[in-house]
């Protein structure tokens, strides 16, 4: 699926998605990211929801994000409630969707200058 946002304000916009790879402003990346308008955090760890733990957002937590939208791969997933719970403990707001959706409302809130993050998993079936 490929998106058709250009906002100049956002380094970083999510050109297109499938479900092995996601292309962030003109670059494939193959394993699980973060992204924010400002950073590219790529290679995160966990390759599925099951796998998540707090320690696995402790790259987000200095990134002052609003609202972090959880990419949960091709079927929406919900996280253990510790980990939802411990992110709440720190203030910051979690979504949690389909990557593909999770894509889509990113470029959607960047474009609006709202401090969100995409923590994008992807499976390797």
């Amino acid at each position: 699926m490929k998106f058709s946002l250009d906002n100049n304000e956002v380094q970083f916009r999510i050109d297109a998605y499938s479900a092995d790879s996601i292309r962030v402003s003109g670059q494939d990346y193959k394993d699980s990211l973060i992204v924010t308008p400002g950073k590219i955090i790529p290679g995160w760890q966990p390759a599925s929801v099951g796998e998540l733990v707090l320690r696995d957002m402790e790259q987000v937590l200095p990134l002052d994000l609003q609202v972090l939208l959880l990419g949960t791969g091709r079927t929406l997933l919900f996280p253990p409630p510790p980990l939802m719970a411990g992110l709440a403990a720190k203030g910051i707001g979690l979504e949690v969707m389909d990557t593909a959706a999770a894509c889509r409302t990113y470029n959607i809130l960047a474009a609006e200058g709202r401090r969100v993050g995409a923590a994008l998993i992807i499976e390797h079936l």
